[in-house]
C-alpha cells in the first residue's frame, strides 16, 4: 500500500451507489488481518447530489478524522430522462441538461473547497457508467428513489441507446473532473474509465435497473480503489465478518 495510505482514515461520500456500498464491505475486510492497514468510512446517501454534499457534509464527516474524502456523484447530478433515446432533444431539453451539468461542477468544486478549508485531502473520482448492454424489458423494475425520477421514468425507459447517451454524458463529467483534478493537483480514480473497459462483458457486473452494481460489480470496484492505493490484490471475493457487519449497520442507522 502506498505510504500516503498507511494508518489513515477514508470517508466514501456519494450517492446509492455508494450507499449500498458492498465495495466497502470488500475493503474492509481485505485490510484485515494485515498489518497495513486504512480505515474506511461509508458516506453515501441515496438520491444525493453534488449539490447538496454542501448543505450535510460537516454531519458526515463528525467525529472520524477523515485525513481523505473520496467524492463520488455524477447519475442524480445528470438527469438521466433527459437522455431518453425516445424522445427528441428539443433546446429546451439542452438547456436543462447545460443547467444541471453547471450544478454538478458547482457542487463539486464546492465540496472540494470545503474539504480544504478542513484540512482533509479529497480523491475525486469519476461517475460510475450504467449498463448500456442492459437486457431490454418492459416489466423492469423502474428506479425511483425520488418524486422527480418517477415522473419520468417507466419501463420503456430502459432502452440500450438510452444507457449509451447517458453513459456519454457521465463521460463528460469524468473528462471534465481529470482536468480540474489535473489543475488543482488532486487525486483521480478513473472508476468510470476502468469499469466502461467491462461494459461488454456487464451482465453480471449490475442489477436489473443497469444503474446499480451487483455483488460482482463491486468486487471490481473494490479492486480498482485498492489498486488505486498501491496494494498488491490478487482476489477480489472478500468474507463477510462480524466486525464489518456491525460496522455497516452502524452506518446505516447513521445515515
Amino acid at each position: 500500500m502506498k505510504e500516503i495510505f498507511k494508518n489513515k482514515t477514508i470517508c466514501f461520500l456519494g450517492d446509492s451507489i455508494v450507499t449500498n456500498g458492498a465495495f466497502i464491505y470488500n475493503i474492509r475486510s481485505y485490510f484485515q488481518g494485515k498489518k497495513e492497514k486504512c480505515l474506511v468510512y461509508n458516506r453515501g446517501t441515496a438520491g444525493n447530489k453534488a449539490i447538496m454534499a454542501k448543505y450535510i457534509l460537516d454531519g458526515e464527516l463528525e467525529g472520524m478524522n477523515a485525513n481523505y474524502v473520496s467524492i463520488a456523484f455524477g447519475v442524480n447530478d445528470l438527469g438521466i430522462w433527459l437522455y431518453d433515446s425516445k424522445k427528441e432533444v428539443t433546446p429546451e431539453i439542452l438547456q436543462k441538461r447545460k443547467l444541471r451539468n453547471d450544478e454538478y461542477f458547482s457542487g463539486m468544486r464546492n465540496i472540494l473547497e470545503i474539504l480544504k478549508q478542513k484540512g482533509i485531502t479529497p480523491i475525486i473520482c469519476s461517475p460510475y457508467p450504467v449498463n448500456e448492454m442492459l437486457i431490454e424489458k418492459d416489466n423492469i423494475e423502474t428506479v425511483g428513489d425520488n418524486k422527480e425520477k418517477e415522473d419520468y421514468i417507466g419501463p420503456s425507459f430502459y432502452t440500450r441507446a438510452t444507457f449509451k447517451n447517458i453513459n456519454e454524458g457521465l463521460r463528460y463529467y469524468a473528462n471534465e473532473l481529470k482536468k480540474i483534478a489535473d489543475e488543482e493537483g488532486l487525486m483521480y480514480i478513473p472508476l468510470h474509465e476502468k469499469l466502461y473497459e467491462n461494459i461488454d462483458n456487464a451482465s453480471d457486473m449490475f442489477l436489473p435497473d443497469g444503474i446499480h452494481y451487483s455483488p460482482k460489480g463491486y468486487e471490481l470496484i473494490a479492486k480498482i480503489i485498492l489498486e488505486f492505493m498501491g496494494c498488491n490484490v490478487t482476489n477480489v471475493t472478500f468474507e463477510h465478518t462480524p466486525e464489518n457487519d456491525e460496522l455497516a449497520r452502524i452506518e446505516r442507522l447513521e445515515r
